[in-house]
């Protein structure tokens, strides 16, 4: 504990600046309100679908995760009188790289060609397995040919997957922290009626229907579900932090942040104010930690014990 917080002493320490950090803020105001206030998501997103029905969605990320990125890191360079740093190939060549993956990632839709493979009621679960897991195939595997590619040389194994010197002690010691305030939080009403969080309708249909063991479903479900936290880390703090490091140094840091929340629209706008903050937090942990194992811990192990609590709960 006493690790993170030197770490954003630090990190503000040497990188605050007001005008950096209330632009972005603004910036962020104004994304929200266009989402959350005007809906301008779901307008730009059904007008790039009628355009081009196949390549709609992934036009619309591309522009929304990258734009996020790329206005949010004008704002922060150019305050700081940093512009030069974008006349880097190297970083034009990992930002086009970064954003057209998860683009990619995120407008997947080609599952529906396996539809006449499965029962209404597998097909139904094959999709939600589909969507927590399609990351190891979008994002993981060409960060990882990245990796071997170019960036195998540095010290932070596999964008911050890695075991050497790294003390796991002090995640364990966040996550019983936690563990209080997602007790609480099990017992409330809104949670009851949220979690646990696998389809159970469709589950319970299939195991009826196919005969399939309904404890085997919901443990792969889950499985996905928690994986799904481990790719989104290598990404966002990954990816978007320890392999911009060269190129951007700190300034890193809070354009991710910025295209993090973006990454949260649809979801409760108080999720997605949290995400920034969160990002931005664990982006620091990665930047001096050199690995993701942090947010890893924190994402992936408060989800697994609110699922634990959920079920235990209703057991």
């Amino acid at each position: 504990m006493k690790n993170f917080i030197h770490y954003l002493k630090s990190f503000l320490k040497e990188h605050f600046n007001w005008l950096s950090y209330l632009a972005t803020l603004f910036f962020c105001a104004l994304l929200l309100y266009a989402n959350y206030g005007l809906g301008l998501e779901t307008e730009l997103r059904s007008e790039l679908k009628n355009w081009n029905r196949t390549y709609g969605d992934f036009l619309y990320f591309l522009i929304a995760q990258g734009g996020a990125y790329l206005i949010s890191l004008v704002l922060v360079l150019g305050l700081g009188r940093k512009l030069k740093m974008l006349k880097s190939v190297q970083f034009f060549m990992l930002f086009l790289f970064g954003f057209l993956i998860l683009a990619m990632d995120r407008s997947y839709h080609g599952y529906s060609a396996f539809r006449s493979h499965f029962s209404r009621e597998a097909y139904l679960y094959f999709i939600y397995m589909v969507l927590e897991l399609k990351s190891w195939v979008f994002l993981f595997i060409p960060l990882l040919i990245l990796h071997l590619a170019y960036f195998k040389k540095y010290n932070f194994g596999l964008f911050g997957i890695r075991f050497q010197e790294v003390n796991f002690k002090p995640y364990f010691t966040l996550l019983l922290i936690m563990l209080p305030f997602v007790l609480v939080a099990a017992f409330t009403e809104g949670f009851q009626a949220s979690y646990p969080i696998y389809p159970e309708r469709i589950v319970n249909q299939l195991a009826t229907s196919q005969n399939y063991p309904k404890t085997i479903l919901v443990i792969g479900y889950e499985l996905a579900y928690l994986l799904d936290f481990f790719t989104v880390e290598l990404f966002f703090r990954g990816f978007l932090i320890l392999g911009f490091i060269k190129v951007l140094g700190k300034e890193a840091v809070l354009p991710m942040a910025v295209t993090y929340c973006v990454l949260h629209f649809g979801k409760p706008m108080g999720e997605a104010i949290s995400s920034i903050f969160g990002g931005y937090i664990l982006g620091v942990f990665a930047y001096y930690s050199k690995n993701i194992w942090g947010g890893v811990f924190i994402h992936a192990g408060i989800a697994g014990l609110m699922e634990l609590c959920a079920f235990l709960i209703k057991a």
